[in-house]
């Protein structure tokens, strides 16, 4: 009698005189028992019939129609490929794992609806992108990279800190979390630093993060204990260069931090520029007035002509 009574309703879709007291019929069935006995109708020829059975599926919330509703999500008509993509928004999360690998498609407009359904599904879909992302080529790994950035909020900065360790993604996270200006993620690009093709990567994310937080982060990495830490932050010191002096001499002035190693990468930076800070604060603290003397001496105070030779002969050595 189901049976009949859904092939009663299909054959009314197909009459236009009878066609909105079938949708209304149809509307009316309740039990996710419908739910295979409507799934053979996805592919009939009607678009009119696979646009309600599609609406109608997801309005029954039955997993088992995720598969075969993948298959409409190509469909040649647009009204069905829209019903579709809501009636995959009401089956939830579930579908994700179907709907990603439509970003490696050839057409955009499929691409595109992929985009349309997570970003409508919002939040919520994060974990499953994330725990998803490693199984992915580099072109669908990506894109679901962009999805979880523009989703953003603090769950989207985390996603993307997580994704770090992944090589496919690597760069672009990074990049991401810059255009966040992700503070937290700070520590995490200082790890990533060791990676040599990643570092230019690393320091357009510290640039758009913004060099008074990023710098100083770095700066303050410099500590007299031996680490990985110490080490990225030295690196990335000399790579930075003379931007990041300023940051080195305001590091002088904490009690934390390794000064002796400080005051190396500064000279080996060029110091010119600093000198006269470095001067100033020489004249207030013994132990800087001291570990900074082989370093005055070679730049002293007011010698204009001299701090210009030396800068001549580090640039242009013979």
């Amino acid at each position: 009698m189901t049976h009949e009574h859904l092939q009663n309703i299909i054959q009314k879709l197909k009459k236009e005189d009878s066609r909105w007291d079938a949708i209304l019929e149809l509307k009316l069935l309740t039990g996710q028992h419908w739910a295979p006995l409507l799934v053979p109708f996805l592919k009939n020829e009607d678009w009119v019939i696979r646009w309600c059975v599609v609406e109608k599926l997801g309005d029954l919330g039955d997993r088992r129609a995720i598969k075969p509703l993948m298959a409409t999500f190509l469909d040649p008509d647009a009204h069905v490929r829209k019903n579709t993509t809501k009636a995959l928004i009401r089956l939830g999360v579930n579908v994700i794992p179907y709907v990603i690998p439509y970003f490696a498609h050839p057409s955009s407009v499929i691409r595109k609806q992929v985009y349309d359904l997570l970003f409508k599904m919002g939040s919520k879909i994060l974990f499953a992108l994330e725990q998803l992302l490693p199984k992915q080529n580099w072109v669908v790994a990506n894109r679901m990279v962009d999805v979880i950035w523009r989703i953003g909020g603090a769950n989207a900065e985390n996603a993307l800190i997580r994704a770090l360790p992944i090589k496919t993604v690597q760069k672009n996270a990074l990049l991401l979390l810059g255009e966040l200006k992700c503070k937290n993620a700070l520590p995490h690009l200082l790890d990533v630093f060791d990676v040599p093709s990643s570092r230019r990567a690393v320091l357009y994310a510290l640039s758009l993060i913004g060099k008074e937080e990023s710098y100083m982060f770095i700066v303050n990495q410099l500590t007299p204990a031996v680490s990985a830490a110490s080490e990225s932050a030295e690196a990335a010191v000399m790579k930075i260069g003379s931007p990041i002096l300023p940051y080195l001499v305001k590091g002088l002035l904490k009690p934390n931090l390794n000064k002796r190693k400080m005051v190396h990468l500064i000279t080996r930076i060029g110091p010119e520029s600093v000198m006269p800070d470095i001067h100033k604060l020489a004249e207030r603290n013994e132990h800087l007035r001291m570990i900074t003397e082989d370093l005055r001496k070679k730049y002293p105070p007011n010698n204009t002509l001299g701090n210009l030779f030396n800068f001549l002969k580090q640039s242009f050595p013979a």
